[in-house]
């Protein structure tokens, strides 16, 4: 195991690809989950190493692997979290109603009402964001680590919490105040990375449902 960390429990790159296939997958109608098959154990690894320095008083070692994921899967694959707070701003009944059914469980990471009512699943313009979501995260979680804003002292790798947590709630658990201010930060890079998208998807409903009310 510890070439297999070396080679990729260090890298940001391996929690971006986790996200980014499980995107991958919900736009093929394939569910996410046997990508775990393949994380958990990474993810398993990195969690015990990070646990085991802060015991042991030394820094940690894995932390931008280990905050790297939580960054790219707000409101569930894809980063939808912030699909579901720009859909506030939906002018047609389509999507109006789709949100208040939406919201509730994006805000708890479950995201299905968005994969097949928006619908995310065989959708190429719904692609782009839910891929460019995650990396955007990853990147507010580079410069989080790189700048310290988000260290050893203030994370505490020992804290597990369920997945369907809110992810809010979720980092200020994990690593205080600084954890949150930087998952604030990501979900709204996130908010203007989906906005034009779903904007034509909601301006092209907008206009069906103009068109059916003129017909009748």
């Amino acid at each position: 195991m510890a070439p297999l960390m070396h080679i990729l429990g260090t890298s940001i790159v391996t929690p971006i690809l986790y996200c980014v296939i499980r995107s991958l997958f919900w736009f093929f109608g394939i569910h996410p989950s046997p990508v775990n098959a393949v994380y958990a154990p990474i993810s398993a690894a990195v969690t015990t190493a990070n646990i085991e320095a802060m015991q042991a008083g030394l820094p940690i070692p894995y932390i931008l692997f280990a905050i790297t994921s939580a960054f790219g899967m707000m409101g569930g694959t894809g980063s939808t979290l912030s699909l579901n707070l720009v859909m506030f701003k939906a002018k047609s009944e389509r999507y109006k109603a789709l949100n208040k059914v939406a919201i509730v469980p994006g805000l708890f990471n479950i995201n299905e009402p968005l994969v097949f009512g928006v619908p995310i699943m065989y959708n190429p313009i719904m692609l782009i964001p839910t891929i460019l979501a995650p990396l955007s995260g990853a990147l507010v979680a580079w410069i989080s680590v790189t700048t310290g804003f988000i260290n050893s002292m203030n994370f505490n790798p020992a804290v597990s919490v369920a997945w369907v947590i809110p992810s809010p709630i979720a980092a200020f658990l994990r690593g205080g105040i600084c954890f949150l201010i930087a998952i604030v930060v990501a979900i709204i890079v996130q908010c203007v990375i989906f906005y034009p998208f779903f904007k034509l998807l909601d301006n092209q409903a907008y206009a069906e449902e103009q068109a059916e009310k003129n017909k009748a």
